[in-house]
């Protein structure tokens, strides 16, 4: 069994924000709760906190060369913060300003040519 624990700060915030990944050994020995989400496009992808105050936080690692498609939709569908990727491999690390932003519910899409990632955020003052 390998565990993987890994503990991300921007230094200015404090509070919930921690995530857990969790990789089995393949064999039926594995007991507890496991919630990964379903993504094969990305590694380590982690959108955090959620939900947030004022900054969220993008991750992940991506080994293949792309074009990657980070927006973020309100539940009006109106785009309120876009970011292209060209030609993108390595590790992605990005803090977003929410600060501005009305209180409520936010889709993160990220788009790649071999399909998409939707993820919903709360935004709470």
């Amino acid at each position: 069994m390998k565990i993987i624990i890994k503990f991300l700060t921007n230094g200015s915030h404090n509070g919930d924000g921690w995530t857990f990944n969790y990789t089995s050994d393949g064999t039926d020995n594995d007991v507890g709760i496991i919630e990964k989400e379903s993504n094969k496009l990305f590694e380590n992808f982690n959108v955090y906190p959620n939900p947030t105050k004022d900054f969220i936080n993008v991750s992940f690692d991506n080994e293949n060369l792309q074009d990657i498609e980070i927006d973020f939709y309100n539940v009006l569908g109106k785009k309120v913060y876009s970011e292209k990727l060209n030609n993108f491999s390595g590790s992605y690390e990005k803090n977003i300003d929410f600060s501005r932003m009305p209180e409520g519910i936010y889709f993160l899409k990220m788009k790649t040519e071999n399909g998409s990632i939707n993820k919903k955020v709360l935004l709470i003052k």
